[in-house]
């Protein structure tokens, strides 16, 4: 029928992943706390902590980031559906003016106005829920976004990721080493590393070269092979602050 000319092709059907995370449908105690895990994964290396809680004098302040070199970064968070630039004047007042980096954090659309006037001070920024959605999308890996939605909007990983909701076999350290790391047991890692300074002295060279892209570490069953990777392990962190590191179940 088209090549006969009834009618022009339909459309194909797109999918898109591009809406921006539904921040406004948090309570304003998790927003924060979504700001919080976020600003976490963003910033490995430094200090990321909320500045009290409800009843609390906070100065205008909900999360502060204390970063390696001893800078400081202040953060307000403002779940709400309306705000206007009034607000944000107000907002910019109530917050203290030692940071070097100061920023509104929105869980809805900011308007014009309201870009204008945080426009007017260099010292702020305005990241609303298309910013902080596309920091998500963008500047996290892939790892960190499913357990950031996991966290927040359980149940979403297709609709925000485009992805199945089967759980990732990677993990943190600390989680793939907590099973031997129980201070009581009878077998544990808890214990302080003896001996091994040769092997250990090879393997943190091996990570530290950047020619290097695969390290085999073999021996026989029993032998201490996993005492000694964590040790490794939290040699390279403690090295490098600012890098991801992750396991395999």
């Amino acid at each position: 029928m088209e090549a006969a000319g009834y009618g022009a092709k339909a459309s194909p059907t797109v999918t898109s992943f591009a809406q921006p995370f539904p921040v406004d449908a948090l309570l304003p105690a998790n927003f924060e706390r979504f700001c919080l895990y976020l600003l976490t994964i963003l910033q490995p290396a430094a200090q990321v902590h909320l500045f009290g809680g409800q009843g609390h004098k906070q100065d205008g302040l909900d999360v502060e980031v204390r970063l390696a070199d001893g800078g400081r970064q202040l953060y307000q968070c403002k779940r709400v559906k309306s705000f206007g630039p009034q607000k944000v004047r107000e907002a910019m007042q109530a917050m203290p003016d030692f940071a070097q980096l100061k920023v509104l954090l929105m869980s809805k659309t900011a308007s014009p106005a309201e870009r204008k006037e945080i426009a007017q001070n260099e010292s702020w920024q305005l990241w609303d829920c298309e910013d902080l959605s596309r920091k998500i999308r963008q500047q996290l890996p892939p790892i960190e976004q499913t357990k950031l939605v996991d966290i927040f909007f359980p149940g979403q990983r297709m609709a925000l990721l485009g992805r199945p909701e089967e759980a990732s076999p990677w993990q943190k350290p600390e989680e793939f080493f907590a099973p031997f790391a129980q201070p009581n047991s009878a077998f544990t890692h808890h214990w302080y590393l003896l001996g091994r300074e040769q092997e250990r002295q090879q393997l943190q060279q091996a990570l530290d070269d950047p020619g290097c892209s695969a390290v085999l570490m073999m021996a026989p069953g029993g032998a201490g092979k996993t005492r000694l990777l964590k040790q490794v392990v939290e040699d390279y962190q403690h090295r490098h602050p600012d890098h991801r590191v992750r396991s395999e179940e």
